[in-house]
């Protein structure tokens, strides 16, 4: 089973663990999930390697079909900048990642 950290569209700046037992998936990947009852999407942030958990964490539903991935090196250039700034990650995404590229959520 791997395990991956995923930001939340329309959710403050927390990370959330999700895990997936055939699928592999790459940062910078949009996926759809379920958070509190309703179906979302949410970009991968990277895979959690070397954690188990005791407890039952939700599995990802599936790729979300209709937007495309963020390539890896953008995802760490987000980061940088969020650091950099002390910016959320989901403010720098949200200004840096072309609306017309996301899905319809």
């Amino acid at each position: 089973m791997k395990f991956y950290s995923i930001l939340v569209e329309d959710v403050d700046d927390k990370f959330f663990t999700y895990s997936s037992q055939n699928e592999k998936y790459s940062p910078g990947e949009w996926v759809k999930i379920k958070f509190k009852g309703k179906e979302k999407y949410g970009l991968v942030l990277n895979e959690e390697t070397g954690l188990f958990y005791e407890y039952k964490i939700s599995e990802i539903m599936g790729r979300a079909d209709s937007a495309p991935a963020i390539p890896e090196k953008l995802i760490e250039l987000y980061k940088w900048v969020s650091e950099y700034y002390l910016s959320s990650l989901k403010d720098v995404i949200t200004f840096a990642y072309p609306k017309g590229l996301k899905g319809k959520y």
